[in-house]
């Protein structure tokens, strides 16, 4: 059992670092600078925090993941509304990726459905997103470095 648990910490990407730019290859989103990768193992899963500051707003973003396979949901209420906002994320390791499957859903309708799978060779981090968000194909290439 000791055996299996070790293989699957061990399939999970090594994606630690610092980046000092992101930039989308496809042309669209802006990017971000001052990426940072920082990975832990707790409880037997990797969990990965991203942080970086976005280049249109310029404030700092941080997301984190845990690597799990489980679906793990936040949920919010909108104060104005009431309306019920959720985001049900599931991250698995595949190889040397780092995948992620996103709903987001507002008063029980999905608005978005992504996938994103990171990689790093070298000192290189690529993001490839794929999807729709609210009726929008989204085809998306981000690289740091």
């Amino acid at each position: 059992m000791h055996l299996i648990a070790l293989g699957l910490l061990l399939a999970c990407p090594d994606l630690t670092g610092k980046y000092a730019t992101c930039r989308s290859t496809t042309g669209n989103s802006t990017g971000a600078s001052d990426l940072e990768v920082s990975q832990v193992i707790k409880n037997g899963a990797s969990e990965y925090t991203i942080s970086s500051i976005d280049s249109s707003s310029h404030e700092r973003e941080s997301l984190s993941y845990r690597a799990d396979g489980k679906t793990h949901v936040q949920t919010e209420t909108d104060p104005d509304s009431g309306t019920i906002l959720s985001l049900a994320t599931t991250v698995t390791c595949v190889g040397k990726e780092l995948r992620s499957k996103m709903v987001l859903t507002y008063g029980g309708e999905i608005y978005s459905t992504l996938t994103t799978k990171i990689t790093r060779e070298g000192k290189t981090l690529t993001q490839v997103v794929k999807g729709l968000n609210m009726g929008e194909n989204i085809n998306e290439t981000i690289v740091c470095d």
